[in-house]
């Protein structure tokens, strides 16, 4: 009954409503909501996507599928079209890139490496202004 209380006003702009059901999903271990309720905060506020790249980078480690290092993948890069991908986030995709591209699952791009390392050294940087 409360779900389709918070459904109804997510679906009327209530922005807290889908908080409460993200946190409902989390808690109850229901991971397909919990990604879902994510990826439509996500479209309103983009850094989301880094919550759900983490999300996937989880699952790899715990199940070992390359699958989930994909979407990992495509989750940082949406993050980073919406200049979401701070220093941690591009130190974790250039990992993945580099460890990945070794083990032959990823294509070595030196371009791409260059550039994680610019974000990186960039937000360094900021820092220790």
């Amino acid at each position: 009954m409360i779900l389709k209380i918070l459904q109804e006003a997510e679906s009327e702009g209530s922005e807290l409503a889908k908080v409460i059901q993200v946190l409902y999903y989390e808690e109850t271990k229901d991971t397909t909501m919990y990604h879902q309720c994510l990826v439509r905060i996500a479209e309103k506020h983009p850094f989301s996507y880094l919550i759900i790249a983490r999300m996937y980078e989880d699952k790899y480690y715990n199940e070992k599928d390359f699958s989930y290092i994909q979407k990992a993948m495509e989750y940082y890069y949406k993050a980073d079209a919406h200049g979401m991908l701070t220093r941690m986030h591009a130190y974790r995709l250039l990992d993945i890139y580099e460890f990945f591209s070794q083990e032959g699952l990823v294509e070595y791009n030196e371009t791409e490496v260059e550039r994680l390392n610019k974000i990186i050294e960039f937000e360094y940087g900021k820092k220790n202004q």
